[in-house]
């Protein structure tokens, strides 16, 4: 009798993004074939980790699975164990560099956000800007709001983020920004890149997330699998857009989602179907578990 699924076949890491990758807008978990493919992919010895650019907060419904293993949380900034959330490796940005990024943009007039460990601290302008330049094609505007309003439910709000900055003790790990149009964002973008200290990754249309120099979600993985002892060669991870761009090369297979920006497809070595066919559900079946 044939054996069921070919060890070799197995990954040593699935890594997956979230937003458009396994979670379709507005939902709060997975799709039950994608959750019963990662499970079983887990099963088999694969390890798994969540990569995504969100606080670990935001992860509950997703850490909640106990075939979780890792969270790389913030674009990469922290990454921890899903079970206890031990950290394994992070790195926050300088404050003098926090306000430094301030300063470099703050004639364009952005809306501005800083993330820590504990939550997201948000001028109501970010938030503005972003529902302003978050609709997905086929979504309602109201749907859009109500949705992004609902994952940014525990934010605190702030009237300036700049003093917020000197008024909290705790690390910051990720800068938000968003910007009234695409040439204000662009613009931003320029500038920061010129001061040489940050990894800038452009998100949605007007939106700018930034960490610090080096760290991003491709050298997360590497963090990962150095100190958890994972063949980074064997890995595997999915992604669509923005931030997931800078994991190519940090993998030994990269999967663009079908609904992926082309320049995310570019970067990729293998396209699976889109997120609303279940898409790393359909990779890993026919790749992995066929």
């Amino acid at each position: 009798m044939p054996s069921e699924t070919k060890p070799a076949q197995i990954p040593s890491l699935v890594a997956f993004d979230l937003d458009d990758t396994t979670l379709d807008h507005g939902d709060k978990d997975m799709h039950p074939r994608v959750q019963a493919a990662l499970e079983r992919i887990h099963e088999l010895g694969a390890a798994t980790a969540v990569v995504s650019g969100r606080p670990v907060q935001m992860l509950r419904p997703i850490q909640a699975h106990p075939w979780v293993d890792w969270l790389v949380t913030m674009n990469g900034s922290l990454v921890m164990r899903a079970s206890d959330e031990k950290p394994l490796y992070g790195k926050a940005i300088s404050r003098d560099d926090v306000v430094r990024s301030f300063d470099a943009v703050g004639d364009l007039g952005p809306g501005l956000g800083v993330i820590m460990r504990t939550g997201m601290a948000q001028e109501q302008k970010l938030v503005n800007y972003m529902l302003r330049g978050s609709t997905p094609q086929g979504v309602g505007e109201q749907a859009a709001d109500a949705a992004l309003k609902e994952l940014l439910a525990d934010t605190v709000y702030i009237d300036s983020a700049r003093e917020y900055v000197f008024s909290t003790d705790e690390d910051i790990y990720k800068i938000q920004m968003s910007f009234p149009d695409v040439p204000a964002r662009d613009e931003a973008h320029a500038r920061l890149a010129v001061l040489g200290c940050y990894e800038l990754a452009d998100m949605g249309v007007v939106e700018i997330e930034i960490t610090a120099r080096g760290v991003n979600k491709g050298t997360a993985l590497d963090q990962l699998c150095a100190l958890a002892g994972i063949d980074q060669a064997r890995s595997v991870a999915f992604g669509d857009s923005g931030n997931d761009l800078q994991m190519a090369g940090h993998v030994g297979t990269l999967v663009a989602m079908g609904n992926a920006t082309p320049e995310f497809k570019a970067v990729a070595d293998e396209v699976c179907p889109p997120i609303t066919e279940q898409g790393v559900a359909r990779w890993l079946e026919e790749t992995c578990l066929s």
